[in-house]
């Protein structure tokens, strides 16, 4: 498949209809993350136990250090480096993945050997060997490994063993030892003072070095007057909770877990603050390491016995509903169709319920055990129903307060439209009509073949022209001459489920099985547009603009977005190739599939 890589991506929230679900709006500022895959040893790992991650930000690999290899992972497959791969090796247990100073990034053993990694390659190369794998932050440079720990050996009594070091350039650096932490220019040790606590990670950060502990909390030495301090926690979650502290060394990442929430942390002098990333559910045990893409819309998680766990954030935000069947058993409310925002936060579904968008709730507004089609809204916000050979009106603040208006025997109101004008229109299975406020006024007789012959789906052109789709074709409807003009024929276009006429008046529409269309209304040409490889395209309901010069087309296989100046490239040249980008369940959808032929089709609601 063919993706758009730089398509804008708007704040744009939409409620499309879900076949298995209520609803779902488009948007990119929530905070929906889901578990999108887990990489073990049935999909590319050699075994799944990852001690240490690195993710190259200008290449987009994420490296992996298990007990069986280095893995690279390029978010599809993951090639292992393993003996074969490097055979100066005495073992391939990988144990972490650490910088140096000047940015190389350098890879342990168990053995304690140390190689790097370059041009997207590990390099085999023996000779390299550290004293300790005490490296939790970085390293001087590859030749000089073992330089700390040289140096913290003449100091026996404070700094030997060594557990960990940190440079902060290539001539100042920090030891840590059980019992003492020091900060040394090459050889000389400047100053020194005893531990406060177990730490667990030393950071470089803005002139002072930060020792901290599982929880975060611990001490920092100013470097510029080599006083040492007690860090201040300053958000609630980091004081209580089941915290754990994760610092990616190679991208300079603190992050800390607290129970399933995922914080940022920030360190500014001795103040250690907390900002919300991520509600990551279904955490998996025996954690190793968290380290967060660049993006902010990826998380990995690897683990000691369960591989790489990996969240994403999903653009997408699903409502879902309970309600009570009368029988006190709470059932989903599933194969919606219309939806009609009745205002800001509050969307009317075909089932009767009111969803309300920002506590996510919903409630039966009528009683009623059958779902409508096709919905409508009028410009004084009355919601309009087809209930058999029945018009209901009423207002979403009284829906007790029904106005039923019935219609000729064996006719059906199929569906409605409210135009720019302000006339609200309604097309039943014998007639075109309008509301004129005291009933639903006959304008156009459809005669006697009205199965083929009513609107089942209106729109209007940027000048205010009715237009219609029906079984035999699309027309223009002339509602001073109440005369219909056909402009395509069921022959040239059929199982229409949308029309979008857009401000060049250019009609983009799709159909049930039979692919996607332009018509040029002035010119009055037709062209049928590609199709993605799949043919997902095929089945589309709607051309929806989102406001970029794009188009939202919802599928019975996933969310497409198209360029529209790539479809009129198209059109004016045929070889051009259809560029998309595609969403489906991987991209936090709980199905693919979306119900379409209603109106409205979607609903755009105010940037959230």
């Amino acid at each position: 498949m063919r993706h758009i890589n730089k398509l804008t991506r708007p704040k744009l929230c939409l409620c499309l209809s879900l076949l298995l679900f209520p609803f779902f709006s488009f948007a990119q500022t929530n905070n929906n993350w889901f578990l999108s895959k887990i990489l073990n040893d049935n999909n590319g790992l050699p075994q799944n136990s990852v001690g240490s991650m690195y993710f190259d930000t200008t290449t987009n690999f994420l490296w992996l250090a298990t007990q069986a290899g280095l893995g690279r992972y390029d978010g599809a497959n993951t090639k292992v480096f393993d003996l074969r791969d490097l055979p100066s090796l005495k073992t391939i247990r990988i144990w972490q993945l650490f910088p140096t100073v000047a940015g190389e990034v350098l890879v342990s053993n168990t053995s304690h050997e140390i190689f790097p990694i370059k041009n997207n390659l590990p390099i085999n190369r023996a000779g390299y060997t550290s004293y300790s794998n005490y490296y939790n932050t970085n390293a001087r440079s590859l030749a000089d490994l073992n330089l700390e720990a040289k140096i913290a050996n003449r100091y026996t009594e404070k700094f030997s063993p060594l557990n960990y070091s940190a440079w902060v350039n290539d001539s100042t650096w920090t030891g840590l030892s059980k019992t003492h932490i020091g900060v040394f220019n090459n050889e000389q040790l400047l100053h020194y003072w005893p531990t406060k606590k177990d730490v667990t990670a030393l950071i470089v950060r803005n002139g002072f070095i930060y020792a901290l502990n599982k929880d975060a909390s611990g001490y920092c030495i100013n470097l510029n007057n080599k006083t040492l301090l007690n860090t201040t926690l300053t958000d609630n979650v980091l004081r209580r909770g089941k915290l754990v502290f994760f610092y990616d060394k190679l991208n300079d990442q603190p992050l800390l877990l607290n129970n399933d929430n995922l914080y940022e942390i920030s360190l500014n002098k001795n103040i250690i603050s907390a900002k919300f990333v991520a509600l990551l559910k279904n955490l998996p045990s025996e954690i190793t390491s968290v380290i967060m893409h660049p993006n902010k819309k990826f998380v990995f998680v690897s683990t000691n016995t369960s591989g790489v766990h990996i969240y994403r954030l999903s653009p997408f935000r699903v409502y879902k509903s309970l309600v009570n069947d009368g029988n006190n058993i709470s059932s989903d409310i599933n194969n919606n169709y219309a939806t009609v925002l009745t205002d800001s936060n509050h969307i009317f579904n075909s089932h009767s319920l009111l969803f309300d968008l920002t506590s996510g709730s919903s409630k039966k507004v009528i009683p009623s055990n059958v779902y409508f089609r096709n919905l409508g809204l009028d410009s004084s916000k009355n919601l309009w129903l087809p209930t058999g050979s029945v018009v209901s009106r009423f207002h979403i603040q009284e829906p007790g307060k029904i106005n039923r208006y019935p219609i000729k025997n064996g006719n059906v109101p199929i569906t409605f439209y409210l135009a720019k004008s302000g006339k609200f229109w309604v097309s039943t299975s014998k007639f075109l009509g309008y509301d004129d406020h005291k009933n639903v006024r006959e304008l156009i007789s459809y005669g006697t073949d009205g199965d083929s012959s009513s609107f089942f789906y209106l729109a209007e052109t940027m000048d205010g022209r009715l237009v219609g789709a029906n079984k035999r074709g699309i027309y223009l409807i002339n509602t001073l001459s109440k005369k219909l003009t056909r402009v395509l024929s069921g022959d040239q276009v059929s199982e229409v489920r949308n029309i979008h006429i857009d401000s060049s008046d250019v009609v983009w529409i799709t159909t049930y099985g039979k692919g996607i269309f332009l018509y040029k209304l002035k010119e009055a040409k037709l062209f049928k547009l590609p199709v993605d490889d799949k043919g997902y395209l095929l089945y589309s309901h709607a051309f929806i603009d989102d406001g970029f010069n794009n188009f939202l087309v919802p599928t019975n296989k996933g969310l497409f977005r198209l360029s529209r100046n790539n479809l009129l490239q198209i059109y004016a040249t045929p070889s051009t190739p259809l560029l998309y980008q595609y969403f489906d369940v991987s991209e936090g959808l709980l199905t693919n599939e979306f119900n379409g032929g209603c109106q409205p089709a979607f609903n755009r609601l105010p940037n959230r």
